[in-house]
């Protein structure tokens, strides 16, 4: 089970099906699929397209499109 992203698509149409071709804008995207890429190659398989994992924030506002999500700050 590989879980990736609805990031894999640009954006532009909405309401994507599994059979769509992904079209993915920004690093956190593409990385993404290139996760779902290499996947296929191993014997059986099943990716999850999720768009929230944990929740929506307070402030829920969308990354834009052609955007990758924001990097946290680091910690130490």
């Amino acid at each position: 089970m590989h879980v990736s992203t609805d990031y894999v698509f640009d954006g532009e149409r909405g309401e994507y099906h599994e059979e769509d071709v992904p079209s993915p804008r920004g690093i956190y995207a593409v990385t993404k699929h290139m996760g779902e890429l290499a996947v296929r190659f191993g014997g059986s398989w099943a990716i999850a397209r999720v768009a929230v994992v944990y929740g929506w924030p307070q402030a829920a506002r969308n990354f834009g499109p052609g955007s990758s999500p924001p990097c946290p700050a680091p910690t130490r």
